[in-house]
């Protein structure tokens, strides 16, 4: 009744922070989330907010042992993963429909386009029919890359991970972008946080996701008066997390659900690729990519279980 935690198993002090006598203590759960959870009834079940962001479906029970009294038992389970898994599991197999019906179709385009292009260098065909026919041509060509990219996202390899020195691998990724962002006036900086626990990842995957956020964020300042990229490391009792921010243009209110879906794209000429495979990663990891928008640009999480997890 007083909240006091009487015992949690590792996962469940992993995931809520319960290293503390009462649930009110936890840092993660709160005041709030801690009242939610001692107000539901046996049997009650509640989506509850960590004050990290994720979401957790509260299940509350009761428990008896001989010679003791009714205990309550709470399970906590998170369930953002899970709905994120199930969202891409169903943009990955739209996206392959839709692969291979473009496929299918641009394939014989482009290449009777190429046929008769050459026809049209053979015979004396007027000018603009000639160019108008190499356009066709040129344009299939485009689009089947196209297709072939989003095709290369759904078909992402399964991660094999390796236990990863964040404090070296942040570094690595100074050394891949840094110079290039200075050159161009952006005041791009690293927090190695070298107490951030080893993560096992797939280091190739792993880059190329925070890579991704590195570059948007690049596009994001351009036109800023004083670009700046901040790439650090922050972790909790369960979880790492890199973020990249910005002082950017930012992300509007109304594109925060939309940003992570395949096809959506704010940039012009852009192709809607980049954040749905550090998604894709991200999830791949089990973990999670979420998005803040701050008081002046962007900041993208990319959460994922550290070693004692």
């Amino acid at each position: 009744a007083d909240g006091r935690a009487r015992f949690a198993i590792g996962p469940g002090r992993l995931l809520a922070g319960l290293e503390v006598a009462r649930l009110q203590d936890s840092p993660l759960l709160g005041e709030t989330g801690a009242a939610n959870i001692l107000s539901l009834p046996i049997g009650g079940r509640q989506l509850v907010s960590l004050t990290d962001g994720r979401s957790m479906l509260v299940w509350v029970g009761a428990l008896s042992a001989p010679g003791s009294g009714s205990e309550r038992l709470v399970s906590m389970q998170a369930v953002a993963g899970g709905l994120d898994a199930v969202q891409v599991g169903a943009w990955h197999r739209m996206t392959r429909v839709l692969a291979h019906e473009m496929m299918n179709s641009l394939t014989p385009i482009a290449s009777l386009s190429e046929s008769l292009s050459q026809w049209a260098k053979e015979a004396e065909v007027r000018p603009e029919i000639a160019s108008a026919v190499a356009t066709i041509g040129r344009r299939g060509h485009h689009l089947m890359r196209f297709v072939e990219r989003y095709r290369a996202v759904v078909e992402l390899p399964e991660p094999e991970p390796a236990e990863i020195d964040i404090a070296a691998f942040l570094s690595d990724i100074d050394g891949l972008v840094g110079t290039e962002l200075r050159g161009r006036g952006v005041d791009f900086a690293v927090d190695p946080m070298a107490h951030c626990r080893p993560v096992p990842a797939d280091r190739a995957l792993l880059e190329q996701a925070v890579l991704n956020l590195v570059r948007n964020a690049s596009d994001a300042v351009t036109g800023t008066a004083e670009p700046r990229i901040r790439l650090s490391c922050t972790r909790s009792s369960a979880f790492v997390t890199l973020s990249v921010s910005d002082n950017g243009v930012g992300v509007g209110e109304d594109q925060v659900e939309e940003i992570f879906v395949p096809f959506f794209t704010s940039k012009t000429g852009g192709a809607g690729i980049g954040l749905t495979l550090v998604r894709q990663i991200a999830l791949a990891h089990g973990g999670q990519i979420t998005v803040r928008r701050l008081e002046k640009g962007t900041s993208f999480d990319l959460r994922l279980p550290c070693q004692e997890a």
